[in-house]
């Protein structure tokens, strides 16, 4: 089965993309933390708008985690024509002041799971010829951000990978 998987789905902008991409028929794959949330979107989903609507409840901030997820779409035998990355955390204060732990979690959600999902999937995609990225950033990429250096700067990341990494042609 096809199916538009959406990272960070269980609220905010990813619960906003699902809901209009499952008025647009496509039949979704939520991806995010909390199960209970998801479960409940799922059902809301498939009722209303009579599609088919699966979750997988995990931590996209511990190392790994694409890989898992590839393995469980693999698992379903679905087929993600749509990758939507959403998922993000971010922290904000006095850098020396923050905890050192969050900050790498930032970045292995941010950058290192994007990443990974972004490569494994879009794989897959130009072997089919057919596929979809969408990477969600933020206004912080375009200038150092105060008192959010670590969120600011996987947002920049985010907006370099999408206008280098996607070109089916590498730069000359």
């Amino acid at each position: 089965m096809k199916a538009t998987m959406i990272t960070g789905a269980s609220s905010g902008i990813g619960e906003a993309f699902a809901k209009r991409l499952a008025g647009e028929n496509h039949n979704l794959l939520l991806i995010a933390r909390s199960e209970t949330k998801l479960k409940v979107l799922c059902e809301e989903l498939r009722q209303l708008y009579k599609i088919e609507a699966q979750y997988i409840a995990i931590d996209l901030s511990h190392p790994g985690a694409d890989e898992q997820v590839l393995k469980e779409t693999q698992r379903r035998n679905l087929s993600v024509d749509w990758l939507i990355n959403n998922a993000g955390i971010g922290s904000a204060g006095d850098f020396v002041k923050l905890d050192l732990q969050r900050e790498f979690n930032i970045i292995q959600l941010n950058i290192a799971t994007l990443v990974g999902l972004t490569q494994r999937y879009l794989k897959i995609m130009r072997a089919d010829n057919n596929g979809t990225i969408i990477n969600i950033g933020s206004v912080a990429c375009f200038t150092p951000t105060p008192f959010q250096a670590t969120y600011a700067a996987t947002k920049a990341f985010v907006s370099f990978i999408y206008r280098s990494a996607y070109r089916r042609k590498p730069y000359l």
